[in-house]
């Protein structure tokens, strides 16, 4: 029995020690595996640290030459402020600016007139309202007789108001009219009514026909009166048109003499 005993004892002694001296080779094949591993992805690494991140002596000139001559440019660029300033080959010119609001029936207008005094259209500036636009417009500030053409661009703007309002006069007093006319009729419209909620039927009769047919003539009156108003502005326009191409021809030698 005893002698079993130590048989089974020294089986299981060797197994143990087998399975230990496995274990050991199994790990120590696992370090050199990983190790080998290690030192390869680092040699990798070093060549191509090497290779692309480690600049030579040649790029860090280059890259510093690179970088004078960007710092070069960028001190060599001009800001232009409000007052523009452009090389034209041997002189400077200096530029102001103006922005002009205008009715959009009158944006033509101002486009021809304006370069007759020294003005250049630029663009257009975002409106908030669909029945305006703002103007954008250069000039040099140099321009010869420079006092004299502002002057006469006020003159010039003068002619352009008085024209507008010549235009809405036309449709000024007709509409009046046509208020006035078609408010009447709304009252006697009015009284009809009361009239025929009251069974007095004769009255509400009486009073409905001249209310329609004022509201009828109501529209009437305002073609008749604005065509009558039209033929008797226009020569007033035509005079003011006449005034402002004498205004902008003036102007126009100023400007380039």
């Amino acid at each position: 029995m005893n002698a079993f005993i130590k048989a089974q004892k020294g089986i299981e002694k060797g197994v143990v020690s087998g399975y230990k001296k496995i274990e050991d080779g199994v790990v120590s094949g696992y370090k050199k595996i990983e190790d080998g591993v290690v030192a390869g992805y680092k040699k990798i690494e070093d060549k191509f640290v090497d290779a692309f991140l480690t600049p030579d002596a040649d790029s860090i000139c280059e890259e510093n030459k690179t970088d004078a001559y960007s710092q070069q440019k960028n001190n060599d660029r001009r800001v232009l402020p409000m007052n523009e300033t452009t090389r034209n080959e041997n002189n400077f010119i200096g530029y102001e600016y103006k922005d002009v609001t205008v009715r959009r029936e009158s944006e033509a207008l101002y486009t021809d007139s304006y370069g007759s005094f020294g003005w250049k259209l630029e663009g257009e500036n975002p409106s908030l309202s669909v029945t305006s636009v703002n103007l954008k417009f250069k000039r040099d500030r140099r321009i010869p007789n420079k006092a004299e053409l502002i002057r006469l661009q006020q003159e010039f703007d003068s002619h352009v108001k008085t024209i507008e309002k010549l235009e809405d006069s036309k449709n000024i007093a007709g509409g009046a009219a046509a208020y006035v006319i078609g408010l009447v009729g709304t009252a006697l419209m009015a009284g009809a009514t009361f009239s025929y909620l009251a069974g007095m039927i004769p009255l509400c009769v009486i009073l409905a026909v001249p209310g329609f047919a004022a509201w009828g003539v109501s529209y009437l009156a305002y073609l008749r009166i604005k065509k009558g108003k039209t033929e008797k502005v226009a020569p007033m326009i035509d005079r003011e048109y006449d005034a402002i191409y004498e205004v902008c021809e003036k102007a126009n030698g100023l400007a380039h003499a």
